[in-house]
């Protein structure tokens, strides 16, 4: 399961990466994925990871770090379908209002996150096979 959430954490890294580089087509997906049918796609999709890296904690570096950053994902996939719409509207308008620097900012915390678990679990469970002399 490491290596699941290890390609987790590289595709939560690549859409921090995509916010830097399009920061009004990172703020235009964001709007897209929290309206419906997309919006529950979006939160099955983030218990999923939640539990995963939760799961999944006690064989990364940084265990009780994963166990919260995989408890708030998967919180926030649960109270996505309840409030994404809402959120969704009160995103949009506040990324329309601000500079691209905003919403590169907070593309760039999305990134640190997935880097945050890429370092977690990279490496982790691996074992090189021993060569015999």
């Amino acid at each position: 399961m490491a290596p699941t959430a290890l390609v987790f954490g590289v595709i939560i890294a690549v859409e921090g990466i995509i916010g830097l580089a399009d920061p009004g087509g990172f703020a235009a997906m964001a709007y897209r994925v929290h309206t419906p049918p997309a919006i529950h796609f979006v939160a099955a999709t983030r218990v999923l990871i939640g539990i995963i890296i939760s799961g999944t904690s006690a064989l990364s570096r940084v265990p009780r770090l994963m166990i919260g950053v995989g408890s708030f994902i998967a919180l926030e996939g649960l109270l996505t379908p309840h409030f994404g719409r809402p959120f969704a509207d009160m995103l949009g308008n506040w990324m329309a209002a601000e500079t691209p620097e905003f919403v590169q900012l907070w593309a760039g915390g999305i990134l640190l996150l997935g880097a945050a678990v890429i370092y977690a679990f990279i490496g982790v469970g691996y074992r090189m096979p021993r060569r015999e002399l």
